[in-house]
């Protein structure tokens, strides 16, 4: 046994998989779903955070765009530009096809992106009741 099952769709101009993996990842065409499991029992290697929260955070562009195929209107991030902010803010996924095109789809990392958030935010607050003092 392989350890995960895989669902394909080939069709409708593209091929599409979901993959559900053993570990309890589920990765789609889209990217994977995120799925935090935060136990202390399921990690390792524990270091803090490293110092630059606030220049992480500046150098994330966020946009609005449409998914292909989609006509709902988004708001958010590009993998590609997020990575340059911070290479823990992307991972990369499945691979898919679009188009005759084969690529593995690279995903943000939204809880990095919040932890380094509730970083800044906590920096914010210890600087207000200081100039509150």
């Amino acid at each position: 046994m392989t350890g995960h099952a895989a669902v394909y769709l080939d069709g409708y101009g593209r091929t599409d998989a979901w993959i559900f993996r053993a570990g309890g990842t589920i990765s789609t065409g889209k990217g994977d779903v995120l799925t935090t499991g935060s136990d202390v029992r399921l990690k390792e290697d524990f270091t803090e955070s490293q110092e630059g929260a606030s220049r992480r955070i500046n150098a994330l562009g966020v946009c609005e765009f449409n998914m292909k195929g989609e006509t709902r209107r988004r708001r958010g991030f590009i993998a590609q530009q997020a990575e340059k902010a911070d290479d823990l803010y992307t991972f990369l996924g499945i691979e898919q096809e679009i188009d005759g095109e084969k690529f593995r789809v690279m995903n943000v990392d939204y809880t990095a992106i919040i932890a380094d958030l509730v970083t800044v935010v906590q920096d914010l607050l210890r600087r207000v009741d200081a100039l509150e003092s």
